[in-house]
């Protein structure tokens, strides 16, 4: 299964906010090998609403999240919700953890 990444715009997060999943955000995570096993990315395109930045394109929103490489878990509305994820060690568990921690109902990881 591939991720389909959405572009960073006020309708993705609009979508994601109808769809009451949190925003998983790639901003050049750098082990994308990890990204693409097969159960992760079932599982991040069925509980995420993914969306990728190339911080070389937009500076803005990679300097809003840390300046570097990572995941990062937001809100529809764009508020980060946990630690951002820069080490590619335990991110399967990080993950599945925070799906299953998140509570569309109120927006926040329980």
């Amino acid at each position: 299964m591939t991720i389909l990444w959405k572009e960073w715009t006020t309708e993705s997060f609009a979508q994601a906010e109808k769809e009451g999943k949190p925003v998983l955000l790639n901003l050049a995570f750098p082990d994308q090998g990890v990204l693409s096993k097969a159960e992760l990315a079932a599982l991040i395109g069925q509980r995420f609403f993914p969306i990728a930045v190339d911080p070389d394109e937009r500076p803005d929103i990679s300097l809003r999240y840390g300046g570097r490489a990572v995941l990062a878990l937001l809100s529809g509305r764009g508020g980060q919700l946990a630690r951002t994820l820069a080490q590619t060690d335990n991110v399967e568990n990080e993950l599945r953890s925070y799906a299953s921690a998140y509570d569309p109902g109120v927006g926040q990881i329980a």
